[in-house]
Formats: C-alpha cells, sequence, structure tokens
C-alpha cells in the first residue's frame, strides 16, 4: 500500500470481449450498507478484466486507486463508468499491438476523480461520437453531476471523470 491508502495493481492483458457484469449473491441487505468502500472494488474491477485478458498478450493495466468510502449509489455508477471507458480502451487497441491503460481514483478536496489513460491507441475517427457504451458513461456522468474531459495526451489519451461529493 502507497501513499493515502493508494494500492497499484499491474498485470498484462490481451484483447478479448468483455463479458457482462455479474451480480454477486448478497448475505447482507443493500439498505444496512448506505456505504462502499470504492478503491478495493475499484483494484477487483481492473483485476478482474486483467485476469481475463492475460493470456491474449501485450495490453498491460495498472490501478491505482486510494481508500474511500463513497455511496453506494455513487459507487455503483463509477463503477459502470470505470467499466464503459476501460471496454472502449480496449475497443480503440490495434489488433495485435501491445500497450499501456492506467487506472486511477483519487479523493479531491470537493470532488472524485476517476481517470483512465492508454497508450498506442488508433485515434478516433473524425466526428466519430462513439456507441453505446460512450453514450452510457456520458448518461451516468450527467446523472451523478459530475463531468467528463480529454485532456491531450501525446501518444494516448485519457480520459477524466470528476463528480462533485456531496
Amino acid at each position: 500500500m502507497g501513499a493515502l491508502g493508494a494500492t497499484n495493481m499491474t498485470a498484462v492483458a490481451r484483447k478479448q470481449p468483455l463479458s457482462p457484469v455479474r451480480q454477486r449473491p448478497r448475505s447482507v441487505p443493500a439498505a444496512s450498507h448506505p456505504s462502499v468502500e470504492f478503491g478495493e472494488s475499484l483494484r477487483r474491477q481492473c483485476a478482474e478484466v486483467a485476469g481475463k485478458f492475460a493470456h491474449a498478450g501485450g495490453i498491460t493495466i495498472t490501478c491505482t486507486a486510494v481508500r474511500a468510502q463513497l455511496p453506494r449509489a455513487v459507487a455503483t455508477q463509477l463503477a459502470l463508468i470505470a467499466q464503459g471507458l476501460i471496454a472502449g480502451v480496449f475497443d480503440a487497441f490495434e489488433d495485435g499491438r501491445g500497450g499501456r491503460i492506467g487506472v486511477s481514483f483519487q479523493v479531491l478536496a470537493v470532488a472524485w476523480e476517476l481517470s483512465v489513460e492508454h497508450s498506442r491507441a488508433r485515434p478516433r475517427a473524425a466526428g466519430r461520437q462513439g456507441g453505446v457504451g460512450s453514450w452510457l458513461v456520458r448518461t451516468l456522468v450527467a446523472r451523478l453531476g459530475g463531468r467528463l474531459e480529454s485532456p491531450r495526451l501525446i501518444g494516448g489519451a485519457r480520459l477524466v471523470v470528476t463528480v462533485p461529493r456531496p
């Protein structure tokens, strides 16, 4: 564990289709847990994705997330946003070419910040807005009152979701 309770997870992955989100059985009703620890949940999500792609080669996934209690509804939507962004990044990679995906989560003074960055991806075709996954991510970000930004990077891209804290 690093500074501020952050933990790094790195794995090598290859491009394969992502399976749909699975519901895990609950032994305790959701109402008894109004908040959840999101950083650990995000690290597990990244490890699951990396495990699915571990034998298909060349893409390295790194996840750095601080420990933070988030309201269950916010954590659920941020997990779906992370899944959509990571799936979109895998779709953007050129077939047969490796690269790097970095996922991070941090707590700012007035907001939570989730980012996904990647290298060696194909540039998006001019005028292309993305598919259903992009629409879902934008919709969830808007529902949370957040912002989705894409600052310019050389040799890749970074998508940053900022959600205001209550």
